[in-house]
């Protein structure tokens, strides 16, 4: 029998064998690779494709998930307004402020969250964040864009909310009037509580939420007042918004571009003016 030695351990084995027997040793011959396509590059061609691919789905995939995030953030600022407008509900029916009437808030926001009752009704609370009424979350009343400082009673911000800064990129404001009979009415008027100044109105109120940048990934204003009927509002393409926010004492909010102006007192007819009902 013709023999032939193992190239690794050097034993005899058949001529035809292809594995040792005894050093397992596989001396089969291994295929050479095929040779390049002519031309080269092939690698190259199939990573640009790759790339390709990836770009496409992106371009396709990107616009849905911006839609989504606007259509959230609206939702979301729809939401948080029908917050404030049963806030202000628990706050007149239930004297919130223990001043002895049965008025609204409509200073700002941020008091709906940080207020501390009256001790006697005629005198501001000394600021206690175990006493604030708390009547809506800690981040819509971060979310104020009013521009004043917390009135007396209140707890600052730094010792509340930490920091002023938009919720879900809507900022929420108090209107300071409102339309009736062609006149634009003041809604604020003092109460019993003196330090707390002009706070107050005993029958409405009116408040506003919108984008806080012009690339908040929102295109929608929405108000509402006492009826508790929210209306929305579609921003012009040249809307800009500039939200100043942090530990400072106040968030101040300022924007342009926009038929919603920041004087706007509540429409006496919405529809009229331009506003769709909110379903």
């Amino acid at each position: 029998m013709e023999t032939k030695p193992c190239p690794k351990c050097g034993q005899q084995l058949e001529v035809s064998a292809l594995l040792c027997r005894f050093c397992q040793a596989d001396f089969r011959e291994v295929p050479p690779p095929p040779p390049p396509r002519p031309g080269g590059g092939g690698g190259i061609v199939g990573i640009l494709v790759v790339v390709g691919l990836i770009v496409l789905v992106a371009i396709i995939a990107i616009p849905g998930i911006l839609m989504g995030s606007r259509a959230s953030n609206e939702r979301n600022a729809s939401a948080s307004l029908k917050t404030i407008l049963t806030a202000e509900a628990d706050f007149r029916s239930n004297d919130r402020d223990n001043d002895g009437v049965q008025n609204f808030w409509v200073r700002d926001v941020y008091g709906l969250y940080a207020l501390c009752p009256s001790p006697d009704g005629t005198k501001a609370a000394k600021p206690d964040p175990s006493a604030m009424i708390k009547l809506v979350e800690p981040s819509l009343a971060g979310a104020d864009g009013t521009g004043k400082v917390p009135c007396d009673g209140s707890v600052p911000a730094v010792a509340s909310i930490g920091m002023w800064s938009p919720k879900a990129s809507y900022v929420y404001r108090a209107l300071e009037a409102y339309e009736e009979g062609g006149r634009q009415m003041p809604y604020a008027s003092p109460g019993p509580v003196a330090a707390h100044g002009a706070a107050y109105h005993l029958t409405r109120y009116g408040f506003i939420t919108q984008p806080a940048t012009s690339a908040a990934g929102a295109t929608r204003i929405f108000i509402a007042d006492e009826s508790c009927t929210i209306w929305r509002f579609t921003t012009e393409s040249s809307y800009k918004g500039t939200y100043r926010g942090g530990a400072m004492p106040n968030a101040t909010f300022t924007w342009s571009g926009s038929a919603v102006t920041p004087a706007m007192p509540y429409p006496e007819t919405p529809g009229a003016a331009g506003w769709s009902k909110l379903d």
